[in-house]
């Protein structure tokens, strides 16, 4: 009976090696924006959305957020300066098209901003707008046997986590170093992994535009060579057929 069991547990652990896929722990994918300022040192309410994610775990993520208000106007009128009825759109939008299965997670994310403008009077009301938009994603899994990966995308700036892959026990595996086309690609080992990829608009006065970025990341099976110690066991399940067989023949 012996001799059986070390072969069944050689035999599972073998097969365990040739797992393809990523195990998620958990996640973290948002969007959010917000709008604030003065006209003429009167400030304005700070207008937020709130940060908005995943209706489930793993769930597609499918968000178009947009948050703005319009700055009052001003016409100079008989040496007054009196509110018109238009306004400097002051608004802020962050999007995220993001998918996770067990072999990949894709994102396409987008901020804009439009913090607004002066009031055309020569600038003696300025509109001093702030207009900021958020998308992150932050994935964490783990890999039981080893894995190739790949990473195609492209990014149009850099930020402190604009995209990275930590692992728990090695530190960095790739992280920000350039704008355009990007591409990554090499071998996970078993471990836990953090993939982040984050996007932020800051503007401020006239400072008006926005960022994107696009990821795929993806992993595929390595071909198999069995770990020293699942050998072992290999070996040992091997042996102990051969001798499981020997004793029947007695």
């Amino acid at each position: 009976m012996r001799f059986e069991f070390i072969a069944v547990m050689a035999l599972m652990v073998v097969g365990q090696s040739n797992a393809q896929t990523l195990n998620f722990l958990s996640e973290n994918r948002s969007v959010s924006g917000d709008v604030s300022g003065s006209v003429a040192g009167t400030s304005f309410s700070t207008n937020t959305a709130a940060a908005m994610g995943p209706t489930a775990p793993f769930d597609d993520f499918h968000a178009n957020l947009g948050v703005g208000f319009s700055w009052p106007a001003f016409t100079y009128s008989s040496g007054n300066y009196t509110e018109a009825d238009t306004g400097a759109p002051t608004c802020a939008k962050a999007t995220q098209d993001s998918t996770i299965t067990p072999s990949s997670i894709t994102a396409v994310m987008s901020v804009t901003g439009h913090p607004g403008g002066n009031d055309g009077q020569g600038g003696v009301y300025n509109l001093n707008g702030q207009a900021n938009a958020h998308s992150s994603l932050e994935i964490v899994f783990t890999v039981l046997s080893p894995l190739q990966y790949d990473l195609v995308g492209s990014v149009s700036a850099l930020g402190p986590n604009s995209y990275q892959l930590t692992s728990a026990r090695h530190g960095s595996i790739f992280q920000p170093v350039q704008v355009g086309s990007i591409h990554y690609s090499g071998i996970l080992a078993p471990d836990t992994y953090t993939l982040e990829e984050r996007i932020d608009w800051f503007g401020a006065g006239a400072n008006q535009g926005g960022q994107s970025m696009q990821m795929n990341f993806t992993i595929s099976g390595v071909s198999a060579v069995p770990e020293p110690s699942s050998g072992l066991l290999l070996g040992a399940g091997l042996a102990g057929f051969a001798a499981l067989r020997r004793w029947k023949r007695w």
